[in-house]
């Protein structure tokens, strides 16, 4: 993505409409953009080590999932904060929609 970003620069294109072609926030293509080579390889190790708040989750939402795979994302959420009381309803969908896509 990074050197997309940059071949993209090369060629004229605003950071707005790299961001458009590529699917990306504008500010995500502006950050890149103002990486080095060696900073973004340093990024992309620091994203790859960096603990999840939710990943002690992920286990129960992929055995609810098999149990009833017709399961809508807010039917899971909903099952999340019953069970395990997490208050972070944002934060949940992003991770139940991760894990529904892994199952199919």
């Amino acid at each position: 993505m990074y050197h997309e970003i940059h071949q993209q620069k090369r060629t004229g294109k605003q950071s707005s409409q790299i961001a458009s072609f590529l699917g990306m926030d504008t500010r995500t293509v502006k950050k890149y953009l103002a990486m080095s080579v060696q900073e973004f390889d340093a990024y992309q190790v620091k994203l790859e080590q960096r603990t999840k708040k939710l990943a002690s989750y992920e286990d129960f939402i992929h055995r609810r999932l098999s149990d009833c795979p017709e399961a809508s994302s807010a039917q899971v959420h909903d099952w999340l904060k019953e069970f395990l009381l997490v208050k972070k309803s944002l934060i949940l969908l992003t991770l139940v929609l991760k894990c529904s896509n892994l199952l199919s």
